[in-house]
Formats: structure tokens, C-alpha cells, sequence
């Protein structure tokens, strides 16, 4: 289907790709969101699964870090993820603190490792410039409400930020790991 819309939209073949490409994406994009709808509901919290993916998804997609090469297990490992993640908002306790030293760890990482890039996207001087811009302005505006929240004593919400932010620090320990080891598998190439 996705072929035939690029089809009658496109005359040359380059174009083509380029639509393909695009509502491909936009399938992934609206198959993700049915599903953390349904998952939200089916563990009776939608709110909160939202506010995962919005704090998260920006977060990630400007600090960057791990990723696997195959789109459907990188699919699959992030439901999976996200499911484990919402359990763990809602089950995990910790006094208060904790979750303020997790957070305070966190945000430093993020703050020194943004943004990684990946194999398919090595970052060029201004990208990494760029990313790493946004991502700190994401973590600050994050952390500023995570803040407040931990102040007003709103567990329910603040623990869906820190665990936003926990997720992106892992990941992008995974993937400074990951570039690390493409550049030494580069040097030995030569």
C-alpha cells in the first residue's frame, strides 16, 4: 500500500524513495502510539505512558546513544522496554532522595555525553553542536519540572521524568560503549 501511494504521488524514482521512506516512518510512528495507548490502558496508566514517550522520545532523539542496527528489533526491544518501564514507574519505590541522587547522576551524564552519534550517523562538528544544544536544553527543562515536582511531592509524575532521563543516560553509555568499539573496529580495518 505504502508502495502505491508513493507511486501516484512521485514521478521520478529518487522522489519516490524519499515518500516511501517517509510513510514508512510515519506507519512505525502511528503503530508506536496505538500500542503505548493500548499498553497504557491495559496497565491503567495511559497518563503516565504518555508522558514517558514525551519525555523521552526528544530527549533521545537529540542526546542520541545506542542503537541496533535492525528497525524491527529495535522496534520490539523498545515495547518491550517501555512495558518494563511503566512497571517499573508504578511498582518501584524509593524515598524521595534516592530518586533526587538518581537524578542528579543522570543528569550529568547527559549533560557530558551529548549527544552520541551512531554508525549509520557519525555527527559532523556542527551537528554535535547542534544536538548537543537541544538535548541540554531538553534535560534542563525536564530536570526544572522533575525538580518542582519532587518539591510539590508528586511521585506519580515526577518518577515518569527520572525514568525518562535514566533510560537516555544507559543509552548513551551504551553508545559512547558502541562508538568506541566501531572506531577500534575501523582502525583495524585500515
Amino acid at each position: 500500500m505504502i508502495e502505491q501511494v508513493a507511486e501516484n504521488i512521485c514521478d521520478n524514482v529518487e522522489e519516490k524513495e524519499i515518500v516511501h521512506f517517509g510513510l514508512e516512518r510515519l506507519k512505525v510512528a502511528v503503530v508506536a502510539m496505538v500500542l503505548i495507548i493500548i499498553t497504557g490502558v491495559l496497565l491503567h496508566e495511559i497518563w503516565r505512558s504518555i508522558l514517558l514517550v514525551v519525555c523521552l522520545l526528544p530527549l533521545r532523539q537529540n542526546a542520541g546513544g545506542y542503537h541496533m542496527r535492525s528497525s524491527r528489533t529495535c522496534a520490539i526491544f523498545s515495547y518491550v522496554v517501555l512495558v518494563l518501564l511503566i512497571l517499573c514507574v508504578k511498582f518501584v519505590v524509593f524515598d524521595s532522595w534516592i530518586h533526587v541522587l538518581i537524578w542528579s547522576g543522570c543528569f550529568a551524564l547527559i549533560l557530558l555525553l551529548s549527544p552520541v552519534g551512531t554508525e549509520n550517523h557519525r555527527l559532523d562538528v556542527d551537528e554535535k553542536k547542534v544536538y548537543g544544544r537541544r538535548a541540554r536544553i531538553i534535560c534542563y527543562i525536564e530536570s526544572a519540572l522533575f525538580l518542582i515536582l519532587v518539591y510539590l511531592g508528586k511521585s506519580y509524575w515526577y518518577k515518569v521524568i527520572l525514568t525518562a532521563e535514566i533510560v537516555t543516560a544507559i543509552l548513551l553509555i551504551a553508545g559512547k560503549i558502541q562508538e568506541k568499539m566501531i572506531g577500534r573496529k575501523g582502525a583495524c580495518d585500515v
